[in-house]
């Protein structure tokens, strides 16, 4: 065995270890950039769980929110088809059903252009 070899495969264990720590963060949806702070962290001799932690309560949070939005979401789609709303209202630009859930969704909007 070579003296290049070990240092070589070494390498390769630690590149394969990143890299399923990545896969894994990503999972949990970290960001690249965030990943590549918490590895900086982690080079730099420092334990960046700390860092970690607080990114994982404003994901959390972040995440609480989305899924309110998306419950909203889908109650308002779901009460569209039951709507009493004439097929045939003069009064909509397009499609009454979808104008008045609009209404109902001005406290805050769920998708963003």
């Amino acid at each position: 065995m070579s003296r290049l070899t070990l240092p070589r495969a070494a390498h390769r264990r630690e590149t394969v270890a990143l890299l399923g720590f990545v896969a894994q963060a990503q999972r949990l949806g970290f960001t690249l950039a965030e990943i590549r702070d918490i590895i900086a962290i982690r080079r730099s001799g420092g334990t960046p769980c700390r860092h970690v932690r607080a990114l994982v309560r404003r994901k959390a949070e972040e995440l609480d929110r989305t899924l309110d939005d998306l419950t909203a979401t889908r109650r308002r789609l779901r009460g569209l088809p039951r709507s009493s709303v004439s097929r045939t209202s003069k009064a909509a630009v397009v499609c009454p059903h979808i104008e008045l859930a609009q209404h109902d969704a001005k406290r805050r909007p769920v998708w963003k252009a």
